[in-house]
């Protein structure tokens, strides 16, 4: 826990030069005018590459009209395998727009729970996590942050995870992208159908087929606090 991660996808999935980055986050930002009313306590948010999800990654964060005390972030684990839930070691992210430290007493509370462990392997490689967090140093310079790979783990325990963690002033970024490798016609039409099932909170029919991040967005759906409770 000694040093700061910079971003591993800088120059993949979102420009390396913090110019470059800043406008390409702003451009995300500016497809959402300023919101009022209620702060959400979840948002789905895209974790493509910028050219591809950065606007819809853009409405997901600009949707949240307060400043959150901290940031959970739930993405799958894309490269590599595992089981449970994982969290790393260093003490921020160097986001390229600024530092994001990690809020470590909470994850130290899920270590003591035995819902999460540390696992740096699974962050190393992982871009579920490192697209959310440009957006998130843009809107919330230094907010703390709660970085959670989920491998092989039931929807139950992703919703153990959540309560865990849920407290006034917490926001939760569900990183996720929808369908892969179909037609656009053959998206839209079961990209629709998996939004009516989350609309309808039918987590428990939802699958890495629907969307990649289906285990964050299942146990958010099966949580007590994606229930209203």
């Amino acid at each position: 826990m000694s040093q700061l991660r910079a971003m591993r996808f800088a120059g993949a999935f979102f420009p390396r030069e913090a110019e470059a980055l800043r406008a390409a986050v702003a451009r995300g930002l500016g497809a959402v005018p300023p919101l009022g009313g209620a702060q959400p306590r979840a948002v789905v948010s895209a974790h493509a590459g910028y050219a591809y999800s950065g606007r819809f990654t853009g409405m997901a964060l600009g949707a949240v009209p307060q400043r959150p005390a901290r940031v959970v972030v739930l993405s799958p684990s894309h490269r590599h395998a595992f089981a449970g839930i994982a969290f790393p070691s260093w003490e921020g992210f160097d986001t390229g727009l600024g530092v994001l430290p990690i809020a470590h007493a909470a994850l130290a509370d899920l270590a003591a729970r035995g819902l999460a462990r540390g696992e740096d392997a699974a962050h190393d490689n992982e871009h579920g996590i490192e697209t959310q967090l440009p957006f998130i140093a843009a809107r919330w310079p230094g907010v703390p942050v709660v970085p959670l790979v989920i491998g092989a783990a039931a929807p139950e325990a992703v919703a153990a995870v959540i309560d865990a963690l849920d407290a006034p002033g917490t926001l939760f970024v569900l990183s996720s992208d929808l369908s892969h490798f179909l037609t656009d016609a053959e998206a839209r039409r079961k990209d629709a159908a998996t939004a009516v099932m989350i609309e309808r909170g039918e987590g428990a029919g939802l699958t890495p087929a629907h969307a990649c991040g289906a285990r964050a967005v299942a146990g958010w759906l099966g949580a007590r606090a994606g229930q209203g409770s």
